[in-house]
């Protein structure tokens, strides 16, 4: 029963960003792990849930902060076998969670540091035909300074013409940044909620004639500072017939620096992108030649349980008669797909349970993807329902779970 319609500009959750934000929401306690005599709500440590809260105007973060880590105490100390290492605390919404801020926030400056050396190579490039077109204009500048303009004059000449070509190009830049995908939308037909993201708002538009107004100040200064003392002497010299043009200490110096930069910053990048590219191709530690994958609709064959599960099975036997094909397997996820399939798993009495990525697997999974296995056995046509219930650990989960080395044989819990 439809009880509530939200509205079209909300963003969702995880996976807000489709084109048209279609969301669904059910009440949490008709969740399926919550649900039953043996639910969720009743193991101390079943924690995949997330919680959220809108503080009053007169309370602060630091006092929700000390509310909560005072329950967090209260609750370590009535369940020490659960919560005896567990602490709790209020912070600023973030979609990644506390745990991924300082991840995602390294990863944006390292990408504002790729961006600023990007910009910096363009500034002194930019600087560079700056001092050049100058230079070509030396006499004429002279011959100013001759007439008597004076050498705050000639700056501001040269300053005004950085601003004019700054303010120039910095518009045509906007226009294409944020007019360029609702151009694209409308030749197309693409229209949709995402194209709010090309709007600017009034802080944008702020940073960008800030900036333009800073790059065309430094970028300016520079020939202005070196060609506002000139004098008619010099230039004509330099103009005469079979003398060449000063070269002065800033034009090597801008120059020096921009090839300083650039060619270091363009051979590191080839270098990671070449071991990222070589890496993606060999370094997954499975074999990537022969091997192929294919999605099965199982609802398309038959809602039955059992009619699925001799689908499956013949379907695999009957593959694995095929020439040249040498192993098939079926599992409910493929390695780089990208898709996390993720279970909480613990040792069996410990409370500490780690988030480790789930697939579940027929027989013959690791010898058709092509990896190697360290120890033990690997699942095979004995581990049905009915039978004891085995799982595979890769060898960091199996380190992380039994630091002593000795894995075979134990029993992990999983909280989901």
């Amino acid at each position: 029963v439809i009880v509530g319609v939200g509205p079209e500009e909300f963003r969702g959750h995880v996976a807000g960003l489709d084109e048209k934000y279609i969301q669904l929401w059910l009440p949490l306690s008709y969740h399926p792990r919550l649900a039953g005599a043996d639910s969720a709500r009743f193991q101390r440590d079943a924690d995949f849930i997330r919680i959220v809260a809108r503080l009053t105007g007169n309370t602060t973060v630091a006092q929700a902060d000390a509310a909560v880590q005072s329950a967090a105490a209260a609750l370590a100390e009535q369940h020490p076998a659960t919560n005896k290492e567990k602490a709790g605390g209020v912070e600023p919404y973030f979609p990644g969670g506390a745990r991924m801020r300082p991840q995602i926030a390294t990863a944006r400056m390292m990408i504002l540091g790729l961006s600023g050396v990007v910009l910096l190579v363009v500034g002194l490039n930019i600087s560079g035909m700056m001092l050049v077109r100058s230079a070509i204009r030396e006499r004429e500048i002279a011959i100013r300074a001759a007439m008597g303009a004076s050498r705050w004059r000639l700056m501001r000449y040269h300053l005004t013409e950085a601003l004019v070509i700054a303010t120039l190009g910095g518009s045509f830049a906007s226009a294409v940044l944020f007019g360029g995908p609702i151009a694209v939308a409308w030749a197309f037909n693409m229209w949709g909620p995402g194209l709010n993201l090309f709007r600017p708002d009034a802080w944008v538009l702020l940073q960008c004639v800030a900036l333009c107004f800073v790059t065309s100040l430094i970028l300016g200064l520079l020939p202005a500072i070196r060609f506002s003392r000139n004098s008619v002497v010099d230039a004509l010299k330099n103009d005469s017939s079979g003398s060449g043009r000063r070269v002065g200490w800033l034009q090597k110096l801008t120059a020096a620096a921009q090839a300083g930069i650039a060619v270091p910053f363009l051979v590191i990048c080839g270098l990671q992108f070449d071991q990222a590219r070589v890496a993606a191709l060999t370094d997954v530690g499975f074999k990537l030649e022969g091997l192929y994958a294919v999605e099965v609709n199982l609802a398309a064959v038959t809602k039955a349980e059992e009619e699925r599960q001799l689908f499956l099975r013949t379907l695999q036997q009957n593959l694995a008669q095929v020439p040249g094909v040498v192993s098939v397997s079926v599992g409910d996820g493929m390695p780089l797909d990208f898709i996390y399939r993720n279970s909480r798993v613990a040792p069996e009495g410990e409370a500490t349970f780690i988030t480790a990525h789930t697939t579940r697997v027929a027989p013959a999974y690791l010898e058709t993807i092509g990896t190697r296995l360290l120890a033990g056995r690997t699942i095979d046509a004995n581990d049905r329902p009915g039978a004891e219930r085995v799982v595979m650990l890769s060898e960091p989960l199996a380190r992380e779970l039994f630091p002593d080395g000795d894995s075979l044989g134990r029993r992990i819990a999983l909280a989901s």
